[in-house]
This record gives C-alpha cells, structure tokens and sequence, in this order.
C-alpha cells in the first residue's frame, strides 16, 4: 500500500510537470518564420529551383519574385510537413511548408533575389534577400559534359507513344526501417526517355511525421541509368534527410507534376536517314510513388538524461579563461561532434555551482548533409559569473545516445573542473563573500547563569498545543487515506473524465464551425476524438494507430457499424485538411456525428 502511495505521488508530479513542458514548449515551436534557400552553382541556360520555407504558418498570398536576368517558369510547387516528438515527456510540434519556385537562367551574371513577403495570422512576414551569380555557358559539348533534361535541344530519339514505364518520378530511400530520429536519406528523381520541354510541380510529396533537412543542389542534370533492365534519362528533382519523429508506419505520399515532353521520329531521305522533332501536344500529368517505413521505436526503458540524440557522436569541453575572479565572466564549452542528428540535440543540463550567476546558453551548429546522413557538431556556450570567492567544482556531465547501429545506449561523460576564484579587482573588499571556510567565529552572550529552571511540560499551553497537533495529525491522515482510495482506479479516474473531456473539446470546435475557421475545426475534431479514444479504451499515445482502436473498440463493445463510423470521421478530417473546403451544412454533419460516436461508446456497458 505504501508503495502505491509513493508511486502515485510520483505519478501526479511528473503529470504535473509535463503539462508545464508541454505549454512552454509549444509556445517556443509557435514561433512564425520565414526564409529562402539559396541556389547552387547555376549555369546560363539552366533550369534551377528556389525554396521559400515558412514554418509554423500558413499563408495563401506567395507569389514567385521575379529575378532580372531569370525567367520564372513556375511557383505553384508547394510541400508541407509536420513534425511530432515526444522525448521524456516533453513534447513538441512544428509545420514547415515549402514553396518552390522554377526559373530558367536567361543571362549570365551577379543576380539579385528580392525579399518576399507573406501574411500569417494578419501579420506579415518577410524573407531574407540575398544574391547569386549565374556562370557564363560555352555552349561547347566538351566543355560541358552534362546537359540540363529539360533542354529544348535534348533528345533520346523515341518514336512511340508515352507509356508509364517510359516517363515516371520515383520517390528512392537509403532504408525501408529506421529507429526514430535516425536519419534517412530521400532522393526525389525523374526517369524519362523523352524529350522534356516544361516540367512543373503541382503537389510536392507530403512527409507528415517527419523533420526534413534539404540537401542543395546545383542544377537540375540528366544522367543515364538502367532500371528495371531499361535505359533512362534521369535528373534528380529533390534531396534531402528526413528524420521520423514517432514509431509505427510512416507514409510519404505521393508528388504530381505538369509536364510537355516531345519526341523524333525518324524519316528517311534516298539512302539517309533524318530525324524530325515532334512536340506531343497533350499535357502530361505524372504522379509519383508513395513510400511507407517501419519506424522502430527507442529501446524502453529509456535511460535518466537521455535528450533524443541518435548517432554516433563523441563530446569534447573547455574552461575558458584559465584564471577567473569575481563578477568577470568565463565560457564552459560544450561541444558534440559525430553523425545522426547532431542538429537537433538539445542542450546538456550542467550542474554549475549555486555561486555562479549563469546565462542562457548560445549553441551554434555546423553540418554537412551533402554525404546522405547529417555530419558535423553542435557547441553550447555557457557563461556564468563567479559571485564568491573560494574552490568550485564543476562536475562531469553524463552524455546519454542511441546507437542504431550497435542498437543499444552509449554514456560518454565530460571531465569535471577545479575552478579556484580570487576577489576581482573592481569589487570592494566588504562585499566580497569568502568559501569554504571551517572556523566561525565564537558567538559572546550574556554571561549571567540562572540556577532555577522550569520544564516545559509543566506547562498548560504546552499540553494544549499537544492535543491539537495530535487532532489535527489524525484528521490529515483519515482524510489523506479516504483521497487515495478515491484516486486509486487511475484507469476509472481515464473513464470518468473521458467524456467530459472530449466535450470540451468539441465545444472549441463549435465555436470554430461557427466562426468559419474549418481548417482549426477538423484538428479540433481530430484531436478530441484521438483523446478520447485513447482515455476511454486506455492506449497509449504512441499505439494510437487504427488497428489498435478498431480491435479495442470490438473488445470494448463496439458494434462493427459504430467502429466503421470512428475511422469515417477521422478519414474525413484528415482527408479535409488538404483539400477544398466542405460547406457549412457538411461541416455541421461531422460535428454532430462525432457527438452520436462519443454519446454512443459512453451508452456501452464495458464488457469484462
């Protein structure tokens, strides 16, 4: 019974903490912003890409600069990802959508890229300028060995008609399985054997569940390869890292794309032959493949300290200066080094002595994805400012990540440091604090002994005082047992909230299907039936998948018509999110059966 005391303590503690996390976490990823990826090495005549990133906005009003010297063939290419993860209880969500911009390279040069603004939530928001040169072609074959896939003047000499296997986009991944936060390489590529005169991306693939770290490419280049024992033109369209943020099957949906394409068909003159340029007239839509990856999740239990980084990494620190004295600074330097995701490590909780005025530590990154993997380090400064003189210690640190390849935890631990402080120069000798001293000195009292004494227990007051800590004692403890019977069934304390829960979350929604925000209403919806489903048949967060709830539904008591109806409604949503928006009576319709599918698993008796 102790036990269960203590362990329920605990229990409301750490719930009570995550909520904490979980508020101040979501108010740092709330941040907007707004910023352009900067081109490769671009070539007068090529067709390059620009990508203008937004994370944690949506906006409908981007518009494609247009660039002096460049022409802009499209910028309707848009891409959107979200990204979930849940590490020691702290979680966090971001959304990061891509608009990509297609230009061909008029003339060659010094070219300007202006800012480019867009509105969020009424508030406008501005990407950074920024200038690239374009090369000067020689229009010689020798000297430019790779030509562009969708020059005008390519050609691969095809006489028949545009099947599925002659024209197609493949989504390729380094691995099928990977643990959460291992990085993945994703490679985005067009196989062809035809001419291509315009190529434009309509719905970039979507990787929701992920964390994605572009890879920059130069110019879009054709290549030859064999695939599937047939010979292609391929370029390469997109390339980039991705990092899953949770466990299960993940699915990167499918990309479509716009495209003209035209082929020769060979004539022959007397005894020669000739090859005439045939445009195909008709504009080809392509659609490309969708991939789906086993996540596997992090070895439980998961180790104290562990932060969520995966790799191979190594840790290296420095005391900055060598000498320290009262209110000057100093730098404790903390570096890791290795593969996997370096970026995204969080900072190391140092235990600094309680003596040091401490800052908010500044990181710096510097990686490289160039290689398919994510390579390089990650640096947290901390300054801090002795405020006393004496001896402090500043501890080794235990360094805690998951190995995916030896699939096992590794602890690197720094060394600790003797830090010795003199008195600064500019502080005055009375408000300095001296340490580490055994000695006080002997407090003087009154010198003057009394011989008579009188007990405390011969008092009233003390036998008073007596009775009314033991009466109060005994009703703390009566009442204490009578709370801990009441909140001992945690899975009852789940059921009884279930409901009440769910419709608060409903009435949220209410009042955004009354205000006409349909995008806030159907993740309203989403999230009230996710949380209520997973309190009501006790899943955890990280198996709510729909196998799960439709067999904990059937055990639960659910009828075969009423768990159909709980996968309809959350398709409908998720399939809503992204598409054209529903009327206002459709959008009523959800709303009430989703409060006929809560009415209704409250009305079953739960089957033992």
């Amino acid at each position: 019974m102790e036990e269960f005391q203590i362990n329920h303590g605990k229990m409301k503690l750490k719930f009570i903490f995550g909520i904490i996390f979980l508020i101040c976490t979501f108010c740092v990823n709330a941040n907007v912003t707004f910023k352009a990826q900067m081109p490769g090495t671009v070539v007068e005549g090529d067709i390059f890409q620009i990508t203008f990133s937004l994370i944690n906005g949506d906006a409908t009003n981007f518009k494609g600069p247009k660039i002096e010297g460049c022409k802009l063939m499209s910028d309707k290419g848009v891409s959107k990802m979200s990204s979930y993860q849940n590490i020691n209880g702290v979680a966090s969500a971001s959304t990061r959508i891509d608009y990509t911009c297609t230009y061909r390279a008029i003339k060659s040069g010094k070219v300007e890229v202006p800012s480019v603004s867009v509105t969020v939530n009424g508030k406008q928001y501005k990407s950074q300028a920024f200038t690239f040169t374009i090369s000067e072609n020689s229009g010689t074959p020798n000297q430019r060995i790779q030509k562009s896939i969708f020059d005008e003047e390519y050609s691969t000499r095809r006489p028949n008609a545009i099947s599925e296997n002659e024209l197609f986009v493949r989504i390729i991944l380094s691995k099928q399985s990977a643990y959460e936060q291992e990085p993945i390489e994703c490679t985005i590529k067009l196989y062809t054997q035809y001419g291509i005169r315009s190529f434009i991306p309509t719905t970039q693939p979507s990787f929701d569940g992920f964390i994605i770290e572009e890879i920059p490419l130069n110019n879009i280049q054709s290549q030859e390869e064999t695939y599937n024992g047939k010979t292609y033109n391929t370029a390469i369209l997109k390339k980039c890292i991705i990092f899953p943020q949770k466990s299960g099957s993940l699915t990167i949906n499918s990309g479509k794309y716009d495209l003209t394409a035209y082929k020769y068909e060979q004539v022959s003159i007397g005894q020669s032959v000739a090859f005439n340029r045939i445009p195909i007239p008709e504009k080809l839509s392509i659609t490309s493949n969708s991939v789906t990856l086993n996540i596997l999740p992090l070895p439980q239990p998961q180790p104290k300290g562990f932060s969520g980084a995966v790799g191979q990494f190594e840790i290296n620190t420095d005391l900055r200066p060598s000498s320290f004295r009262t209110n000057e600074s100093g730098t404790f330097v903390y570096k890791i080094s290795g593969t996997g995701n370096v970026k995204y490590i969080k900072e190391p909780d140092i235990s600094f002595p309680l003596e040091f005025e401490l800052y908010t530590p500044k990181n710096n990154s510097d990686t490289d994805v160039s290689t398919g993997t994510m390579i390089g380090s990650i640096t947290f400064d901390y300054t801090f400012v002795p405020q006393n003189v004496g001896k402090f210690k500043i501890p080794e640190h235990s360094f805690i990540y998951f190995d995916p390849m030896a699939k096992k935890y590794v602890t690197l631990k720094s060394k600790s440091y003797e830090v010795s402080v003199a008195k600064g120069l500019s502080v005055a000798q009375q408000e300095i604090k001296a340490k580490n001293r055994d000695i006080r000195h002997i407090k003087l009292g009154d010198k003057d002994l009394s011989l008579k004494t009188t007990y405390v227990t011969y008092t009233i007051w003390y036998w008073m005082l007596y009775f009314i800590i033991l009466t109060c004692f005994i009703i703390f403890v009566f009442q204490y047992k009578k709370h801990l019977k009441l909140n001992s069934d945690i899975v009852g304390l789940k059921l009884a909230k279930a409901n009440k829960v769910a419709r608060k979350r409903l009435k949220l929604a209410n009042q955004y299907m009354n205000t006409g925000k349909s995008k806030e209403f159907y993740e309203e919806i989403v999230n009230a039936l996710w949380g209520y489903l997973s309190d009501k048949l006790s899943i955890p967060t990280s198996q709510l998948l729909r196998d799960n709830i439709l067999q904990e539904l059937t055990i639960f008591g659910a009828n075969e018509q009423l768990c159909h109806d709980v996968i309809d409604i959350l398709d409908i949503c998720d399939m809503a999110l992204y598409s054209p928006q529903l009327s206002d009576k459709e959008i009523s319709k959800i709303y009430n059966k989703t409060m006929t599918i809560i009415n209704d698993i409250e009305a079953i008796k739960r089957q033992k």
